[in-house]
C-alpha cells in the first residue's frame, strides 16, 4: 500500500478512547501484504498493542535510514520478530484452494527491491514527534496537539512501515511475508547453502591435488634451463619480428604508393569513362542519324522507282476506244451518219497525236525525212522540208493542216491541205515503224500502212476525208491510233527492261 492511501485512511474527527485507538491500528495493520504471494496478513499482536513510544523509538529520521539502508544495523531493538500466523483465511483449506503459489521460488528473478527504495516519502515525514489536528465533535475550535500528549495515528502507521522497509532492506527480500512464502524462501536459501558447501568442497579437494603436483627441484632446473633456451628462442623471435616490422612497414609504405596510384587510375578511368560515355552518346545520336537518312533514302529510291515505272507517255496520252471511234485523252476522232463530232473535239484529238508522235521520235532519236511534225495544240500541222517523187504533190516548204476551220460547208466540202497531212502523218508513222525495226526486228505495227491506206487483213481504210466514207474514215483513224498505242507500248517495254 502506498503512503497516500495510508495517509487518505486516517480521518480524526474528535479525540478518542485508547480502546478505539487500538481497534485502529489493527485495523491498519490488517492491510499489510505478502510481498510474494499478495494474501493479506495480521501483524503479530505484540506488534499491534505497543505502545506509540515503542513504535517512534524504532522509526529514524532521513540520515539514519541512510545507515539502515546500507546494512549497518547497529540498534538491537530494531530487531522485531513478525509472525504472519494470520493470513486473512478462515482455514488453511480455503488459504490452499485460494491462493496460488509457483513451484519453485527464484530469488534471482524476483524483483526484490524494497518499497522503501521505490518510494521515498519526505524528509519531514520520518521527523518525530509529529503533530496532527483533531478536530473536537463537540465544538469547532481546532487547535494542535503534540504527539507526547495525544495519540499520533499517522506516526504509529508510519513507524510500522518504516520498520517493515527496514527489515526489508537488510536482505534481498521484501518483508512482511506470509508463513508459507517464508517457508519457500528458507528452503530455497538452504539449496543455495548447499550448493555453496558443495563448491567449497570441490575447490579445496582441487587446493589439496594442486598442491600435492608441486615439482621438485630437479624439474625445477630442468623447467629453469627450459626457460633460459625459451628466452634466447624468444630473442630470436624478436630480432626475426623487427625485421619484420621493418619489411611491413616497407610494404605499408609500397602499399601507399600503390593505392595512390590505384587512385589516380580509378581517377583516370573515370575520366575515361565519362569520355567513352560522350563518344557512346555521339555515336548513338549518328547511328540514328545515319538509320533515318538510310530509311530516307529508302523511301526515295521507292518512289524514284515507282516514279521510274512510270511511263510520262502513257499517263499523257491515253488511246483508247468509245464504240466505233478511236478516242486520245478523251476526244474522238471519226465522224458517224448518226453521231456527228465536232470539228474542234476533232482537231484537239488530232494535235494531241501529232505531239505524242513527236514525242516518240524524240525518244528514239528519230529525224523525219520529207517532213517535220510541228505540234500547236488544236492548229498542229505538218512541214514539207524536202522533195520526193513519190509525194508529187508535196513541195517544199507546204504546210499540211491536221485541223479543220468549222464553216458553212460542215462535212461537205473539206481543205484538201487536211488530207495531205492525214497522208503526211501516216508516212511519219511508217518512219518510226521502220526507226524500231532496226532496234527490233520482231516489232510490226498491227495494221501495215501504204500510203494513205490501214490495211487490215480482208480490207484496207484510207485516211482521206475527201470521197471516203464516213464510216471507212473514222475507222482508218481507229486503226492509226492503233499503231501509235502499239509504237508507245514497245517504248515502254524497252524502258522497263533497261530500269531491270
Amino acid at each position: 500500500m502506498d503512503q497516500s492511501d495510508i495517509d487518505q485512511s486516517i480521518v480524526v474527527t474528535g479525540i478518542s478512547t485508547s480502546k478505539s485507538d487500538t481497534n485502529l491500528i489493527k485495523n491498519t495493520a490488517t492491510l499489510q501484504k505478502c510481498q510474494l504471494c499478495g494474501v493479506l496478513l495480521n501483524l503479530d499482536s505484540n506488534l499491534n498493542e505497543a505502545s506509540l513510544k515503542q513504535l517512534t523509538t524504532t522509526t529514524y529520521c532521513q540520515d539514519d535510514l541512510d545507515t539502515v539502508f546500507s546494512g549497518n544495523i547497529v540498534d538491537p531493538e530494531m530487531e522485531l520478530s513478525i509472525s504472519p500466523i494470520g493470513t486473512g483465511y478462515n482455514n488453511e483449506i480455503e488459504r490452499s484452494t485460494n491462493t496460488y503459489f509457483e513451484d519453485d521460488i527464484d530469488l534471482s528473478s524476483k524483483n526484490l527491491e524494497p518499497d522503501f527504495k521505490k518510494q521515498i516519502p519526505p524528509r519531514n515525514f520520518y521527523l518525530c514527534p509529529t503533530t496532527i489536528n483533531i478536530v473536537d465533535s463537540t465544538s469547532n475550535n481546532q487547535s494542535t496537539i503534540n504527539t507526547d500528549q495525544t495519540v499520533d495515528w499517522h506516526s504509529r502507521i508510519s513507524s510500522i512501515t518504516a520498520l517493515f522497509d527496514m527489515i526489508s532492506s537488510t536482505t534481498n527480500i521484501d518483508h512482511p511475508l506470509c508463513e508459507e512464502c517464508a517457508d519457500r524462501v528458507v528452503n530455497e536459501l538452504d539449496t543455495q547453502c548447499i550448493i555453496a558447501d558443495e563448491e567449497q568442497k570441490k575447490y579445496q579437494a582441487l587446493i589439496k591435488r594442486l598442491k600435492s603436483q608441486m615439482p621438485d627441484e630437479e624439474e625445477i632446473k630442468n623447467l629453469e634451463k627450459e626457460l633460459a633456451a625459451l628466452d634466447s628462442e624468444e630473442k630470436k623471435l624478436r630480432t626475426q619480428l623487427e625485421i619484420s616490422e621493418k619489411e611491413e612497414n616497407d610494404l605499408i609504405e609500397m602499399k601507399n604508393k600503390l593505392s595512390q596510384e590505384e587512385t589516380n587510375l580509378i581517377n583516370e578511368e573515370q575520366n575515361l569513362m565519362l569520355e567513352y560515355s560522350n563518344l557512346k552518346r555521339q555515336l548513338v545520336k549518328l547511328e540514328e542519324n545515319y538509320e533515318s537518312l538510310e530509311n530516307q533514302h529508302k523511301n526515295a529510291k521507292f518512289h524514284f522507282n515507282r516514279l521510274s515505272s512510270v511511263n510520262v507517255l502513257n499517263a499523257a496520252f491515253h488511246i483508247w476506244h468509245s464504240g466505233p471511234f478511236g478516242t486520245i485523252n478523251y476526244f474522238r476522232l471519226g465522224c458517224m451518219p448518226d453521231d456527228k463530232v465536232e470539228w474542234d473535239e476533232i482537231n484537239a484529238g488530232l494535235g494531241q497525236a501529232n505531239l505524242l508522235l513527236y514525242c516518240l521520235a524524240k525518244k528514239i532519236k528519230l529525224e523525219f525525212q520529207r517532213f517535220r511534225l510541228v505540234p500547236y495544240g488544236s492548229f498542229s500541222y505538218i512541214q514539207v522540208i524536202e522533195n520526193d517523187p513519190n509525194y508529187s504533190g508535196f513541195k517544199i516548204g507546204d504546210e499540211c493542216n491536221m485541223y479543220e476551220i468549222k464553216g458553212k460547208k460542215y462535212f461537205l466540202m473539206p481543205d484538201k491541205k487536211f488530207d495531205k497531212g492525214m497522208i503526211a502523218f501516216l508516212d511519219c508513222i511508217k518512219q518510226l515503224e521502220e526507226r524500231i525495226k532496226t532496234k527490233d526486228k520482231q516489232f510490226s505495227l498491227p495494221y501495215r500502212i501504204n500510203g494513205d491506206k490501214l490495211e487490215d487483213k480482208n480490207s484496207s481504210y484510207s485516211v482521206k476525208f475527201f470521197s471516203n466514207s464516213y464510216e471507212h474514215w473514222t475507222k482508218a483513224l481507229k486503226f492509226m491510233l492503233t499503231n501509235l498505242k502499239w509504237s508507245l507500248a514497245w517504248l515502254t517495254s524497252q524502258k522497263n527492261n533497261t530500269s531491270n
